[in-house]
């Protein structure tokens, strides 16, 4: 039996749960409110045409959604670890449109529709996330949405707010209701001239309404378990589709006027490293926000996400952990970029935990590759490549796993978990740019990490060697090329000068590529006309130090890739 405390921390991270309080939460997290069951691979949870009366929520596993037409099994979706299903029928009283099988040994917790409803009444915030929940579905059933790739389940689907349509049909409106007066007065006067030139403007004004309804119709904003996509459709023009993966979210912000947070209505703003996404004038502001980030957060740990850390309290095995990582493998799609980085992010994440920030198995991981190195390619070399790749990726993992058995390699805690944190510190190099350094190290601290700069740090009788020695156990480094010197080859002109960073800087980064490894090193460099950059670094990151602040971005993407939990939105 799952215990309490992680059945209510199970349901806090799902949006229809996320308002209420502990008490309610576990209250409600009560095995007599909800039930918990345990199905094996391939046993049918509830099939095509049956009778409902359950909410299912996915606690651990997988579940394979399909339906019958036409004699032939279709598959709809494959929901996983902190999805829900069985609502399609919460609000319509019909029987279920498809069936539902376990894939792999799945357990599901789940509410009966009579609690749904007491719950509805009783919190009002319950009830405005299922409307949510109830009108995203009743608009995805009727959205052709023939773009879906395989496997992506629709989780949100929205239209602008009812009251933004209300505020582009007041003009044509009023024009209309203006217009009605003068003319039943030409009628009556007998002016049939002003009778034509008055429904002129009568005629535009219904047809401008009709156009503004049926542009607020056909404007959709959607989640799915990999983009957030915003939807226009012009009928007989166009079919706008601007799109962005979750994976690749900065930020969620919500924004509101005052009209539209009495009303509760406003723009999300959905930014990434290129673009950004906005959800204008859509309803229930603050719960469609949480809802998105709900999905991002989740889109972040998707690889984790079908692999629960805690199961009833204890932890995942060190050898299941590597397991998942080749049924992953085993499952991923040819050239599927998405899926094989997801991959690849949590190969990396696993191997620095169980074998440390130096291991050489993330060497051997980074210089895997599945693409050709030859372009253009033949689809015969494309072929070969990835096979290439996935080959050598499942060898490293049966290598991890040998390592294990024989030498019990990880360092454990309590019953066989995962070990070590990544250290919050972050190793600041600098020159002789003082507002360079101070800035970056405010930005770092915004994101709750630690800076350490070694002129701050007391001596103690070290020299500046054994000081970088001692303070370098961190877990990232980032270093500031700034123009600080200047130089020129020694058959050059004394005209023919570049400026250039310190030689100890220029050091220092070869000491933190050689420790950490260049995917833990970020170097920043000031834009300078003649500066010149390091020579014999290549694979280095090198990001210019730009006055609009890009750089900061780049930072978090890095920080984010190498298992830290930083936040996009600290630094706005």
């Amino acid at each position: 039996m799952i215990p309490i405390p992680v059945r209510v921390a199970f349901l806090r991270k799902i949006h229809l749960f996320q308002d209420l309080a502990e008490e309610d939460l576990t209250r409600i997290a009560d095995e007599k409110i909800l039930d918990e069951k345990s199905y094996k691979a391939g046993e049918q949870i509830f099939t095509q045409g049956s009778q409902g009366d359950r909410f299912f929520l996915i606690f651990i596993g997988k579940v394979r959604v399909a339906m019958e037409h036409n004699g032939q099994q279709i598959e709809l979706a494959i929901l996983v670890a902190g999805d829900y299903f069985g609502d399609s029928i919460l609000f319509t009283e019909k029987r279920h449109s498809a069936g539902v099988t376990a894939i792999g040994d799945t357990t599901l917790l789940s509410l009966s529709y009579s609690n749904i409803e007491a719950l509805s009444r009783q919190f009002q915030k319950v009830r405005a996330n299922y409307q949510i929940l109830f009108e995203s579905r009743r608009l995805a059933a009727h959205l052709p949405l023939e773009w879906l790739q395989v496997d992506e389940v629709v989780y949100f689907v929205a239209r602008k707010h009812y009251i933004w349509l209300i505020k582009t049909l007041t003009m044509p409106i009023f024009i209309l209701l203006v217009s009605i007066p003068l003319i039943v007065w030409s009628v009556l006067a007998h002016s049939w001239l002003v009778v034509v030139l008055s429904m002129i403007p009568f005629f535009a004004m219904i047809v401008w309404g009709i156009w503004e309804a049926i542009d607020w119709s056909n404007s959709y904003y959607i989640v799915t378990n990999e983009r957030v996509i915003s939807l226009k459709k012009v009928i007989g023009v166009y079919v706008s589709r601007q799109e962005a993966l979750l994976s690749a979210v900065l930020s969620v912000d919500a924004e509101a006027d005052t009209t539209g947070r009495i009303l509760d209505y406003g723009n999300i703003i959905v930014r990434t490293f290129v673009s950004k996404i906005e959800f204008t004038h859509v309803a229930h502001l603050n719960r469609t926000e949480q809802l998105i980030k709900e999905h991002w957060i989740r889109s972040k740990h998707g690889d984790e996400k079908n692999v629960p850390r805690e199961h009833y309290g204890g932890y995942m095995d060190s050898f299941e952990l590597i397991t998942e990582l080749k049924q992953q493998l085993s499952e991923l799609p040819y050239q599927d970029s998405a899926k094989l980085d997801a991959l690849r992010r949590r190969a990396e994440m696993i191997i620095r935990n169980l074998f440390g920030l130096t291991s050489k198995y993330l060497d051997d991981l980074n210089h895997i590759s599945f693409y050709p190195m030859v372009i253009p390619s033949t689809e015969a070399s494309d072929v070969r490549s990835w096979k290439s790749g996935c080959d050598e990726l499942w060898n490293l993992f049966n290598t991890m796993e040998e390592e294990l058995r024989l030498f019990q390699h990880t360092s454990k805690q309590d019953s066989g978990t995962i070990l070590k944190q990544v250290s919050n510190q972050i190793f600041i190099v600098h020159g002789h740019d003082e507002e360079m350094k101070q800035y970056v190290a405010r930005i770092i601290t915004r994101l709750e990490l630690d800076p350490i700069i070694l002129h701050e740090k007391p001596n103690q009788g070290r020299t500046i060697i054994e000081k970088i020695t001692d303070y370098s156990n961190v877990s990232f480094a980032v270093i500031l090329l700034s123009p600080d010197d200047i130089a020129r080859k020694r058959n050059d002109s004394p005209d023919v000068v570049k400026s250039r960073a310190r030689q100890n800087v220029v050091l220092e980064l070869g000491y933190f590529l050689g420790k950490l490894g260049r995917n833990r090193v970020i170097a920043l460099y000031r834009e300078d006309a003649n500066f010149e950059m390091p020579s014999d670094y290549s694979g280095v990151l090198f990001v210019p130090f730009d006055s609009a602040g890009r750089w900061q971005f780049d930072l978090v993407k890095e920080l984010k890739a190498s298992g830290f939990d930083v936040d996009a939105n600290k630094l706005i």
